[in-house]
């Protein structure tokens, strides 16, 4: 997201520079606010909780995003809901995988975000060019959808106790 933002703003729907810069900023901010805020959450809500609220936080960013260009929210939101969803992953893979296999689970884990932060932008990149910068928020919407079912898989096939949720 932080990547394709202030192009999208700026080129395809000519936001003022100031201004783009300005939403690009509020999205790292909303990205450190979540993460930082991210425990008392998790204390409150429980692990399972935030990150379905987080996945549909950032859903209806992406929507708001996609189809009402000319505001400034939909950034912030999207990095506020984007914050929670890889640490607490990574928080409940010992949960959710024997004791013995969790370093290699995390590892893996890990791997697998290095390999979409390296493969995604660059997807969206090529499909930007060939199409336009303006169906990146769009583009984005699938993976968000991806995410909701993975993360529903694993509730319901890899579960944690009741306690931890």
């Amino acid at each position: 997201m932080g990547n394709w933002a202030f192009a999208v703003q700026t080129i395809s729907r000519e936001t003022p520079v100031a201004v783009a810069g300005y939403s690009v900023t509020a999205y790292w901010l909303g990205l450190t606010i979540g993460r930082l805020s991210m425990g008392q959450l998790m204390k409150q809500i429980g692990a399972i909780r935030m990150i379905d609220g987080s996945l549909a936080l950032l859903t209806t960013g992406l929507v708001i995003w996609w189809l009402l260009p000319n505001q400034l929210w939909s950034l912030p939101l999207i990095g506020f809901s984007l914050a929670v969803i890889f640490p607490t992953t990574i928080w409940l893979m010992p949960r959710r995988v024997p004791g013995a296999m969790v370093p290699a689970a995390i590892g893996f884990l890990s791997s697998m975000g290095s390999v979409g932060a390296v493969s995604i932008p660059t997807g969206v990149g090529w499909i930007a060019e060939k199409v336009g910068l303006a169906v990146v928020p769009m583009v984005m919407m699938p993976l968000a959808v991806v995410m909701v079912i993975l993360h529903r898989w694993l509730v319901r096939n890899a579960p944690v106790s009741v306690a931890e949720q």
